[in-house]
């Protein structure tokens, strides 16, 4: 397995080639035109702006950036750029089609932290293993003793691309410069994308749920680095329509909906503010409200069964899985 990198991150283009848009086309039409049981609404279409902006959903389904993508481009000619997280750039070939299709690779701390242990000791790390890293990273807890967390510590490497030297820093800081490196290359990518007219889908929950879940500032900061309003929007009937993950229809109607575009309030932010690196409290207040406020603008479009639960209760990956 070929882990991505930061400096392979920042050689992904963020435009399209047309043959690929066709292909992704042609995928559509076979999904949703011969499968006949098969139904296509798509609601608020008046309020998809001409110009890039952030589209930010719900995320039920493998699949729901199918209908997202197909009815914007089949409907307003609107194509849209997926940021999609880093472990599915992981062989040459998907890296080739998602790059062709515009798409923006997305690495968490998590990412890096478990593709740098995957290098190390060729496995995943437990569950318990990444939460102690985890935790060390997050909070400064310290590592407990053990061969593992030793060479974790004291092993000079390349993390994902990055040297490592234990005598010049510490494995803190060695994972905070490689993430902020893969931040800093995916934007890059972005706004390469919004350049060539492609409007940014996120999915702002993070992970794949039945139900609407908390959402992550991400997209945010995503919207104040790259200076663009966000669409709130709802992909619903995903998992009834077709189940199991896959793309055989069990009959149905899939509905996007959209929402007045909202422009997030980042006025009061700090000199200092870094997106997706905040360092003042005042900052974390101003980012989690404007969250708040797009989370409960894609909850009023879902129906009943894809609202928010109380606790945000998600069904969707838990531990290392989410990451490689």
């Amino acid at each position: 397995m070929n882990l991505l990198t930061p400096k392979q991150t920042l050689n992904i283009s963020g435009s399209v080639w047309q043959p690929w848009v066709n292909m992704t086309s042609w995928l559509g039409d076979g999904v949703f035109g011969l499968q006949r049981s098969l139904r296509l609404e798509l609601e608020g279409m008046e309020h998809i702006p001409d110009q890039p902006c952030i589209v930010a959903t719900n995320h039920t389904h493998n699949y729901d950036f199918l209908p997202l993508r197909y009815l914007f481009y089949k409907r307003r000619k609107a194509m849209l750029s997926t940021w999609i997280k880093a472990r599915a750039w992981q062989n040459p070939i998907m890296i080739k089609y998602l790059s062709y299709t515009g798409n923006v690779p997305l690495a968490s701390r998590g990412y890096v932290i478990s593709g740098d242990f995957k290098q190390l000791f060729g496995r995943k790390p437990s569950d318990h293993e990444y939460r102690v890293l985890r935790n060390h990273i997050d909070e400064g807890s310290p590592l407990p003793a053990g061969e593992v967390f030793d060479q974790i510590q004291n092993q000079a490497r390349s993390i994902l691309g990055e040297v490592y030297s234990p005598s010049q820093s510490n494995y803190r800081e060695a994972i905070d410069l490689c993430f902020r490196q893969f931040m800093e290359s995916s934007l890059i990518v972005a706004e390469r994308a919004v350049q060539s007219g492609l409007h940014q889908h996120i999915n702002p929950q993070g992970t794949r749920s039945s139900r609407l879940t908390d959402g992550r500032p991400g997209v945010i900061h995503a919207a104040a680095r790259l200076k663009l309003p966000i669409l709130p929007v709802s992909i619903l009937g995903m998992r009834e329509a077709l189940p199991n993950e896959g793309l055989k229809s069990a009959g149905g109607t899939i509905v996007v909906k959209c929402a007045e575009p909202y422009l997030p309030d980042l006025d009061g932010l700090s000199d200092t503010y870094e997106p997706f690196f905040v360092s003042q409290e005042s900052d974390q207040t101003i980012i989690q409200h404007a969250l708040d406020k797009l989370m409960f603008k894609i909850n009023e479009l879902c129906d009943d069964q894809y609202c928010m639960q109380d606790g945000y209760v998600s069904d969707g990956k838990q531990g290392v899985s989410r990451f490689l």
